[in-house]
């Protein structure tokens, strides 16, 4: 059990955007070394600390709300709104000696990863940051209740946090896997959805490979142990109903035991998507041949969305009955995209790139509106807010941002 803390609004003094002066106009102002961004927020003009880049910013396009940054040079890598939609949580990386060099690695002095938080009104820092991994912070997750908090990390560490005490959490024992850098409640936020790998024993024999294998881990919350594992997969998604979790798959990770088989009648064993029934924990088939670095599900189940990352610039629609492309690919993106979601209501899909991000019509498989830009490089992480209102993305350039969701015609 979690034991109590002293109350997060204690612990960091709220900082709000520097009001300049009344705009309808986003711009951006740089220093010889420190950038600063004006973000328009309620018909006011805000600045707030950028970071240290060798090369001008482009200003944002499109509707931008805020832009949350911290004194440190940053790498946001998850991004995720509260149940209630009033906060919004960012982990990654700090660096405090000049950018951040790298995206992995130990935390040093000049170092730190955490997760922090924002009020998504008011755009203040709120609560406590979550600082106890050690290791870049990949992906964050509020349970359901909004209760609870799990983050995981490059360390291979996963956490459970008291979201009223957020200072307050422990690390999950690893059961013989080491942690990757996913972790997902389920809709009733009964399991949570962990990716992991582990190396098999050496062998004595020179002949014989080293081999490594992968799983999604399934852990029960209420119980604190592994419950199943689906072998081969890795960056889970839960369906709506909570009944399917849908993965990426490398049978050469699956660690299966020799003419044992996890494919099902009529499936592929190829690298590519996979779909596993949780009350079984088995298959129930693939998306043959797809490189998934990101994975959504439609808000009704029916669709599920792929992006394949640095290895291609489309996304692709899924129909998770028949397992058949739904459409063309949705194509405009000029580099990989690494992050997918759905608008709550079903009715957007928005992805983002090394720097773009775009809404699409998923009825007709059409843009809506014009491409957000403002973040300089990849971008890790998007989600919607609860209501739908609003965008969150998250990239290697330090910030984490807001955006209003156009509306489809």
């Amino acid at each position: 059990m979690i034991a109590p803390a002293e109350s997060p609004t204690d612990a960091v003094e709220p900082r709000r955007p520097r009001v300049v002066r009344r705009s309808r106009r986003v711009g951006l102002a740089i220093g010889s070394a420190i950038a600063a961004l004006m973000v328009l927020a309620c018909g006011r003009l805000f600045v707030v600390p950028l970071l240290e880049f060798a090369d001008l910013l482009p200003p944002p396009q499109g509707d931008a709300v805020a832009v949350f940054t911290n004194d440190w040079t940053s790498i946001v890598k998850t991004v995720a709104f509260s149940p209630d939609g009033h906060t919004l949580a960012a982990g990654g990386v700090d660096c405090k000696k000049g950018p951040c060099s790298g995206i992995m690695g130990d935390i040093g002095p000049d170092t730190r990863a955490s997760v922090r938080f924002w009020d998504v009104a008011s755009h203040r820092q709120v609560g406590r940051p979550l600082d106890g991994h050690a290791a870049s912070v990949t992906s964050v997750a509020y349970s359901p209740d909004r209760h609870l908090i799990a983050s995981s990390d490059d360390h291979g560490d996963v956490w459970l946090w008291d979201a009223s005490h957020q200072q307050t959490g422990v690390a999950l024992p690893p059961a013989g896997w080491s942690w990757e850098r996913n972790v997902v409640f389920s809709p009733d936020g009964r399991l949570l959805a962990i990716a992991a790998s582990r190396q098999a024993p050496r062998s004595p024999l020179p002949s014989e490979p080293n081999t490594a294998s992968a799983a999604v881990v399934l852990w029960d919350v209420a119980r604190r142990q592994v419950v199943g594992e689906l072998p081969g997969g890795s960056g889970p998604v839960f369906s709506p109903d909570g009944k399917t979790v849908a993965t990426s798959y490398d049978p050469s990770l699956a660690g299966l035991a020799p003419g044992a088989s996890s494919t099902p009648s009529g499936a592929s064993a190829i690298r590519g998507v996979r779909l596993w029934d949780i009350a079984s924990h088995q298959p129930t088939g693939d998306i043959a041949s797809v490189t998934a670095a990101s994975l959504a599900f439609s808000p009704d189940g029916r669709l599920l969305a792929t992006a394949a990352g640095e290895h291609e610039d489309t996304v692709r629609l899924w129909d998770v009955a028949s397992h058949q492309a739904v459409g063309p690919p949705l194509t405009g993106h000029r580099r990989g995209v690494y992050s997918v979601a759905f608008s709550p209501d079903g009715r957007l899909l928005a992805t983002g790139d090394d720097g773009t991000i775009r809404f699409w019509d998923t009825a007709t498989h059409q843009p809506v509106g014009p491409p957000l830009t403002g973040h300089v490089s990849q971008i890790f992480s998007i989600t919607f807010s609860p209501d739908g209102r609003l965008l969150a993305s998250g990239g290697l350039d330090g910030t984490a941002r807001l955006w209003k969701v156009p509306h489809p015609r």
